[in-house]
């Protein structure tokens, strides 16, 4: 991370720290605060609520049920991580969101580590001259604007406020696009392994969570595929 903000030189121990607390502020303030201090909305949240509620009132994890009657309109990831917070938390409002609320923060996280590794970091083969330099060492609050501007966004807004499964699909698809766009621009054949590990872990959660929602996962990893091989293809015939 660039050690200049506003022009003002930043101590090494305050550049590392700042992305992180940048993140965590808008996320608290956008997503945490007073997240449970407002009831269920409509029709659509109770379902997943109650489906999460009484998988851990019954004890069974693997069939999820809304007033005793199967319940099998969405995969059982979101019903899972709900449980798990009910039984870490307790039972109400602020546990049931709060996967959503997770989701919405690593979203920003990713909107801002894009955005720092293309705006303030030039490519391993890139032009290193001071000019050069000096041209990404410009920019180095756009990772925090667009991070806010992510966070800040009503859809997100929404979303990372509901127990609802979108925001958590959503994280997953960012999740590829992350995994992808790191590749494109670092090109290191020795992180390969890794970055297809997170695409296909991405394309099986998303599955889990979505259902036929999740194949937009799928589709993300086909197009993310074929611009790695595609950039491995002309490194190749450039060598």
């Amino acid at each position: 991370m660039n050690s200049q903000i506003f022009g003002q030189k930043l101590p090494p121990s305050i550049v590392r720290f700042l992305p992180v607390f940048w993140i965590l502020l808008l996320g608290w303030l956008v997503f945490f605060h007073r997240l449970g201090n407002t009831g269920l909305l409509d029709e659509t949240e109770p379902l997943f609520v109650e489906a999460a509620r009484q998988m851990t009132t019954t004890g069974d994890w693997v069939t999820p049920y809304f007033n005793g009657v199967t319940r099998f309109d969405k995969p059982p990831l979101i019903y899972w991580l709900m449980a798990i917070g009910f039984q870490t938390i307790g039972v109400n409002e602020w546990a049931a969101r709060l996967p959503s609320a997770l989701s919405a923060t690593l979203l920003t996280g990713f909107c801002f580590y894009i955005l720092n590794v293309y705006t303030t970091q030039p490519r391993p083969e890139a032009d290193t001259t001071p000019s050069a330099c000096e041209a990404h060492q410009r920019q180095p609050v756009i990772p925090y604007l667009g991070a806010a501007i992510c966070a800040l966004n009503l859809q997100s807004f929404f979303f990372g406020r509901l127990g609802y499964s979108d925001m958590l699909l959503s994280v997953l698809l960012w999740r590829v696009v992350v995994c992808v766009l790191s590749g494109i621009h670092r090109r290191s054949l020795s992180r390969s392994n890794s970055l297809l590990s997170g695409v296909l872990c991405s394309d099986g959660s998303g599955s889990v969570d979505k259902g036929a929602g999740g194949r937009g996962v799928a589709k993300c990893d086909r197009a993310a595929l074929f611009a790695l091989c595609w950039h491995a293809a002309r490194r190749t015939t450039r060598n």
